[in-house]
């Protein structure tokens, strides 16, 4: 019962501030698809811009979906776009959001989302069209389920590559989802060690790991 009650409070969390960003702040690309898609493509050339920088790690910086030349011409294209630049502010701000939850669920350190931060201050999710057909093979972990990745980690290890981006604000959503997926299956999981260590000891009560439906 306490399960099915906090399956449905992140549906509820997550569905509220998915509206919010998308029904509200996002307001202006609802009815536009070519405005959209523009958006996105501004998305990721901030993005693109950021992972090109050479480091001491990656002199070249990384590579992308968007040329040098492509990802400077975006920019410049809407440099002066009041616009764009709010309603990038603003998924960076549900960003972060999302990451102050996940530090709140124990999900990722206050260190380590600091240090995200610092070095990508205009993060977008840069999933790539294999990274999704990756997922729907079989997980090498423990049951062997057939959890995607992402299930287990929600914040990902950036990396470069050249494939072709799926549309961040799809991504958002979708790594939106995981997030509140991976915290209701901790708490789950917190609840029913809780169960053990007060009654499970010494009681013959078995737990048992069964596949998912």
């Amino acid at each position: 019962r306490k399960a099915t009650m906090l399956r449905s409070q992140a549906a509820n969390e997550t569905n509220a501030e998915l509206e919010r960003l998308f029904l509200k702040d996002l307001e202006p690309l609802r009815a536009d698809v070519k405005k959209r898609a523009e958006f996105e493509l501004y998305l990721e050339a901030r993005m693109f811009d950021d992972m090109q920088k050479p480091t001491q790690e990656n002199p070249k910086g990384m590579s992308t979906g968007m040329s040098r030349f492509d990802v400077k011409a975006m920019l410049a294209k809407h440099a002066n776009s009041t616009e764009f630049q709010q309603m990038a502010q603003k998924v960076y701000d549900f960003q972060n959001a999302q990451l102050d939850y996940a530090i709140s669920k124990g999900l990722i350190s206050q260190e380590a989302a600091d240090a995200m931060r610092a070095k990508w201050p205009n993060y977008v999710p840069t999933k790539r069209f294999f990274e999704l057909a990756a997922e729907e093979l079989p997980s090498k972990g423990a049951g062997g389920a057939g959890a995607s990745l992402h299930a287990h980690n929600p914040i990902m290890k950036l990396h470069g590559s050249e494939r072709e981006v799926l549309s961040p604000l799809t991504s958002i959503i979708e790594n939106t989802a995981n997030l509140r997926l991976q915290t209701l299956k901790n708490d789950i999981g917190r609840d029913l060690a809780r169960m053990w260590d007060a009654h499970g000891q010494g009681t013959g009560l078995k737990l048992s790991e069964i596949d998912a439906p």
